[in-house]
């Protein structure tokens, strides 16, 4: 998981940085929560009931962004991007902001 993999490898040169993986779905986002924590990631959700935004990777459901304005992250990533629609530009916004 090619993700998991940057985040890691990252995380050697800047610890302490924080990340955000958006994905579409509850379902995806406890899958790609489960395998960043098998790479021994501190990972938290945010959407579907859950809002642990204290882990240093976040897996964010879509809808659930504008839980996340005013945070900054060293690096924004966004699965399944071709699922993004107008209702979703927080998420774009968030990553084009510059806020870092």
């Amino acid at each position: 998981f090619l993700m998991a993999m940057i985040i890691s490898r990252d995380l050697q040169e800047f610890p302490g940085a924080n990340y955000v993986v958006f994905v579409p779905w509850r379902d995806l986002a406890h899958q790609t929560a489960e395998h960043f924590k098998s790479w021994g990631l501190d990972v938290g959700i945010v959407g579907d009931n859950s809002r642990d935004t204290a882990a240093s990777v976040l897996v964010c459901i879509y809808r659930s962004a504008k839980l996340l304005l005013g945070r900054a992250f060293r690096i924004s990533f966004i699965d399944e991007a071709h699922h993004i629609e107008g209702t979703n530009s927080l998420i774009v916004q968030h990553i084009t902001r510059g806020d870092r």
